[in-house]
C-alpha cells in the first residue's frame, strides 16, 4: 500500500480536474437514470474512482470527496449534506481500496479468477454499503426522504454504487492494456463480432424482428456472446460485450420494450442489476480464468520464469522486432554442469531448489544495471537469455561471463554448499541465423563446444560447429545401419610381456569402415551409440567377436590367449539386455578366462547394487576386469580394496612423459607398486620408444602395448603375428585415417 506524502503541483492540478470530471459525470448519470435525482441504478463514479486510486494511489481521495461536494452543490443541497455525503462516498473508495492492496495479493491486470472475485465481492459489495449507508441515512434525518422509503433508498444507493465498481473499475484497470487484436486480420474479426453483438442486443433488448423471433426467451444469448468474447478477445472483449449490454438493456428498459420492458414498472429495475452482475461476474471470471490457464501454460511452475512456448514466442516476436529495425540481437543458450551429480547424489528436492535460485542469479544479471534481456527456463538444467538490440558480440559476451561468475559461486541449500558451473553458447542474429529455430539450434550447438572445452565457459557459434553438427547427425543416422551393413569391424592390438617380450594378450578396438567416409575414429562414433541406445547391440557385437578369436587363437596356440575389450558403462550395466556375457560364453563353450572386460573408473564409483553383481558374476565365471584409462578421471582407491579387480591400465598419457616429467615417473612408479602390492597385473599403453619400454621394464611393469609393436590390426593380421616368432616380422599397417571433428 502507498503511503501519502507531501503534495506536488501535479498532483493538485491532477485532483482538482478529477474532482471536475467527477461531478461532470455524476451529474450527467443523475439527470438521465435517476428518477428522483439523488440515486442511479448505475453509478460509474463509484467504479472509476476506486479504480483512479488503485492506479494512481489513495492520495487522490480528495478528488472524490471535492468532487461530490461539487456536484451536490450544483444540485442545491444543504453544505452539511454535501459534506456528509462526500464522506461517504470517500470512504467507500478508500475501504475499496483498503480491501483489495492490503494482502499485496490483488492483481491490477485482473489476470486470475481470484482478483476479480476479490473486487466484486469486497470492493462491490462491502465497500458499496458504507456510502449508501451513509448517504441514505443522511438523506432520512434531512427529511428529504420519508421513513418508509429508507430501506428502498439505501438498496437502490448500494445496487448502484456496486454495479459501479462491477463495470468501471475493471473497465480502467484491463483497458489501460492496449489488447494484442488490435491490428490486423484480428482487429477485423473484433469489429464484426462487435458488430454482431450489437445486432444481437437490439434483438434481445429493443425487440429487433419481433415479428420473426415471437416472445422466445432470449436474454441468456448474452452470455453465449460474453463467453465468446473472452475465450477470443480475452478481458478487454468481455468488457466491452458487458458495457455495450448495460447500455443497451437499460435503454430497452426506458423504452419499455425487449428483455427488460417491464423491469421498471414491476422490479425498479433489480432484475436488471441482477441480469448485468451476473453477466459482469460469469464472463470476467471466465475471461479471468482463460488468461491465467494461458499464464500458466506458458510459465515454468518451478522457477517462476518463462517456459520453452513462451520462449518461442518472445523469441519470434524480438527478431520480427530486430528485423523490422534492423537491429543485433543475441540469444545465450545456458546447461548448468554437474546438474546431473547433483540430483543422483543429494536428491530432487535439493536439485530443484538449486534451480530456482540459479534462475533468479540469472535473472538478476539481467536486470541489474547495464543489463536487458528476457530469461526462460526451457527444459530441466536449461535456461536462455534474449538479449535485444546489441551494439556488438561483445555485449553479449560481458552478460555472458556475469551469468557465468554468479553460477559459479556456492549455493547454500538445506545448509549445504555446493558448487556448480555453467556452460554458455552464444549465438549473433542476423549474422549466424535468421530464424528463431536455427537461432535456438545454433546457440545449443555452441554450448555443447563450450561444455566440450571443460565447462565454465562459453562459446560463440561459428559455421565450423555447425560443420561438426551436420556430420555428427549424419553419422548418427548412418550408424544405425552400420552393423547391419557390416560397415564395423574389430581390429587387436598385441598386449606384450614385457619380461618375455612375447604376445601373450590382445586388446579388442572398435573401427567404423564408412563407405564414403573412410575409417571413423571411435571416439567420434562410440558417443553417439551411447546417446542414441545402440551402444549395447554394438558391445555385444564387439564382445562376441573377441571372444569367438580368443578362442580360435588359444587353439592355434595350445595355450591360453586372453582377448581384453573394452565395455561402456552401459553395457556394463546390462542395460537393455537380452542375454548377458557370462550366459554367452557358456553357450559359446568358451572359457570365462579368455576375456578381460575393461571398464573406467567411473562405472566403480557409481554406488549401484549392480556393479558388485556385475563383478561377482565375473569372478565365479573365470573373467578378469581391468580398470582402464586408470588416473585420469576421478580416482577412489577404496575400490581396489572392495571390488574383485586383475589389472590396472596406465594411460598413454602418462606413458608419454615417463622420459622427460620427473613427476610422471614419480606417478607411474607409484601406481605400479601400489598395484604390485594389492595383488594387480599393470599394463601399460601407448608404448611409442624403446626408452619408454625400458623404464617400464626397469620399474616392474608387467605388460605393455603401444604402437612400438604394432598398430591396431584386423583380426586376419593379428594371426600372422602370432604365428611369427618375432614381433618385427609382423607387416604393419600403415597410419589409418580418422575422420574427426
Amino acid at each position: 500500500m502507498d503511503v501519502p506524502g507531501k503534495y506536488q503541483r501535479t498532483d493538485i492540478l491532477l485532483i482538482a480536474g478529477l474532482a471536475v470530471a467527477y461531478a461532470l459525470i455524476s451529474q450527467l448519470i443523475l439527470s438521465i437514470f435517476s428518477g428522483s435525482g439523488t440515486d442511479s441504478v448505475i453509478w460509474p463514479c463509484s467504479g472509476l474512482a476506486l479504480g483512479i486510486m488503485l492506479l494512481a494511489g489513495r492520495k487522490l481521495w480528495p478528488a472524490v470527496f471535492f468532487g461530490t461536494l461539487l456536484v451536490l452543490a450544483i444540485s442545491q443541497y444543504p453544505v452539511w449534506i454535501g459534506l456528509v455525503v462526500a464522506m461517504g462516498n470517500t470512504l467507500e473508495a478508500l475501504m475499496g481500496y483498503w480491501l483489495l492492496t492490503r494482502n499485496r495479493v490483488f492483481d491490477l491486470s485482473l489476470r486470475r479468477t481470484q482478483d476479480y472475485f476479490l473486487l466484486f465481492f469486497l470492493a462491490g459489495c462491502v465497500s458499496a454499503s458504507i456510502s449508501a449507508l451513509i448517504g441514505s441515512t443522511t438523506l432520512l434525518i434531512a427529511g428529504i426522504t420519508a421513513v418508509e422509503s429508507y430501506f428502498q433508498n439505501l438498496k437502490h444507493w448500494w445496487m448502484g454504487d456496486a454495479l459501479g465498481i462491477f463495470l468501471f473499475t475493471p473497465l480502467l484497470l484491463v483497458w489501460r492494456y492496449k489488447p494484442n487484436w488490435l491490428t490486423g486480420k484480428r482487429l477485423l474479426e473484433a469489429l464484426v463480432f462487435f458488430a454482431l453483438a450489437f445486432l444481437f442486443g437490439q434483438v434481445i433488448f429493443f425487440d429487433w424482428l419481433y415479428e420473426y423471433l415471437g416472445h422466445i426467451n432470449r436474454g441468456y444469448w448474452m452470455f453465449l456472446l460474453a463467453a465468446i468474447a473472452g475465450i477470443r478477445f480475452g478481458r478487454h472483449g468481455a468488457i466491452i460485450i458487458i458495457l455495450m449490454t448495460t447500455v443497451q438493456a437499460l435503454g430497452g428498459a426506458f423504452q419499455e420494450t425487449g428483455f427488460f420492458g417491464n423491469d421498471i414498472q414491476e422490479t425498479q429495475l433489480s432484475n436488471f442489476w441482477m441480469y448485468i452482475s451476473v453477466l459482469s461476474l460469469v464472463a470476467m471470471a471466465q475471461a479471468a480464468a482463460i488468461k491465467e490457464n494461458k499464464v500458466q501454460a506458458t510459465i515454468d511452475s518451478l522457477s517462476g520464469l518463462p517456459n520453452r512456448l513462451l520462449f518461442q514466442q518472445m523469441l519470434k516476436q524480438e527478431l520480427a522486432l530486430a528485423s523490422r529495425e534492423s537491429s543485433r540481437m543475441a540469444l545465450l543458450f545456458i546447461d548448468l554442469d554437474q546438474f546431473k551429480e547433483v540430483n543422483d547424489t543429494l536428491g530432487h528436492h535439493v536439485g530443484d531448489a538449486l534451480l530456482k535460485v540459479a534462475a533468479k542469479r540469472i535473472q538478476h544479471c539481467t536486470e541489474s544495471p547495464g543489463g536487458s534481456g528476457w530469461v526462460a527456463r526451457i527444459g530441466g538444467d536449461e535456461f536462455t537469455v534474449i538479449l535485444p538490440d546489441i551494439q556488438q558480440s561483445s555485449d553479449a559476451e560481458k552478460m555472458s561471463k556475469t551469468i557465468l561468475e554468479v553460477l559459479d559461486e556456492p549455493f547454500v541449500i538445506d545448509g549445504q554448499r555446493i558448487f556448480i558451473s555453467g556452460s554458455i553458447g552464444i549465438t549473433i542474429y542476423p549474422d549466424d541465423a535468421q530464424s528463431s529455430p536455427d537461432l535456438l539450434k545454433c546457440a545449443d550447438q555452441a554450448m555443447y563446444v563450450a561444455k566440450g572445452r571443460g565447462r565454465k565457459c562459453f562459446n560463440f557459434f561459428t559455421s565450423e560447429i555447425q560443420r561438426a553438427a551436420e556430420l555428427r547427425m549424419r553419422l548418427a543416422n548412418d550408424l544405425r545401419g552400420a552393423l547391419s551393413e557390416q560397415q564395423l569391424v574389430v581390429y587387436y592390438q598385441p598386449i606384450v610381456d614385457l619380461t618375455l617380450d612375447e604376445v601373450v594378450k590382445a586388446e579388442a578396438l572398435l573401427r567404423w569402415e564408412h563407405p564414403s567416409l573412410g575409417m571413423i575414429s571411435p571416439e567420434l562414433f562410440i558417443p553417439i551409440a551411447e546417446e542414441t541406445g545402440q551402444i549395447n547391440e554394438i558391445g555385444d557385437w564387439v564382445m562376441h567377436q573377441a571372444s569367438i578369436k580368443a578362442k580360435e587363437w588359444t587353439d592355434l596356440r595350445g595355450s591360453n590367449f586372453q582377448v581384453s575389450v573394452n565395455m561402456s558403462p552401459l553395457q556394463f550395466l546390462g542395460a537393455g539386455k537380452d542375454i548377458g556375457l557370462v550366459e554367452y560364453l557358456e553357450h559359446m563353450g568358451i572359457d570365462g578366462n579368455l576375456i578381460v572386460v575393461e571398464i573406467t573408473e567411473g562405472v566403480l564409483l557409481n554406488d549401484r547394487p549392480e556393479v558388485a553383481y556385475r563383478l561377482s558374476e565375473y569372478l565365479e565365471a573365470g573373467i578378469e576386469v581391468a580398470i582402464d584409462d586408470f588416473g585420469t578421471g576421478y580416482s577412489s582407491l577404496s575400490y581396489l580394496k572392495k571390488f574383485p579387480i586383475d589389472y590396472l591400465k596406465i594411460d598413454r598419457t602418462f606413458t608419454n612423459d615417463i622420459t622427460t616429467d620427473k613427476t610422471t615417473k614419480e606417478l607411474v612408479v607409484a601406481i605400479i607398486l601400489m598395484s604390485h602390492s594389492l595383488g594387480l597385473k599393470v599394463i601399460a599403453e601407448g608404448i611409442e620408444t624403446l626408452a619408454q619400454r625400458s623404464f617400464l621394464y626397469e620399474n616392474g611393469c608387467d605388460y605393455g602395448q603401444g604402437y612400438l609393436y604394432s598398430k591396431p590390426v584386423p583380426a586376419d593380421e593379428f594371426a600372422l603375428l602370432l604365428e611369427s616368432a618375432e614381433l618385427e616380422e609382423l607387416t604393419v599397417m600403415p597410419p589409418i585415417r580418422m575422420v574427426d571433428l
